[in-house]
């Protein structure tokens, strides 16, 4: 497994878990908190895995690593888009869409 460092990484994104970030022009890194098991990170990997290879229009999953404090991590392709919670904003008559999609995972 990779150990990254993420000291010098610009963080682009923010949730209740993680922090995102830029890792070069073409990749970034969703590392998260201190404490999440490894476990966690593998099944998250795993899912978004399954979501890319079915076609959904999410990031390209490419490896766990792990950060040189010990915190757990999945580098994915980096691209600009709408989060779900955006989408679900912007386009709330959708919803149930989304909803059967991630329940298809």
């Amino acid at each position: 497994m990779q150990t990254i460092d993420i000291t010098q990484l610009q963080a682009i994104g923010y949730g209740g878990m993680s922090t995102v970030y830029r890792y070069s022009d073409a990749l970034a890194v969703k590392v998260f908190r201190q404490g999440i098991a490894r476990d966690v990170v593998t099944h998250e990997y795993d899912m978004a895995r399954k979501a890319y290879a079915l076609g959904m229009p999410t990031p390209q999953p490419h490896e766990v690593i792990e950060t040189q404090s010990g915190q757990h991590g999945i580098v994915y392709g980096l691209c600009n888009g709408m989060t779900l919670s955006q989408a679900i904003t912007a386009h709330p008559e959708r919803l149930e869409d989304y909803a059967v999609s991630l329940a298809e995972l």
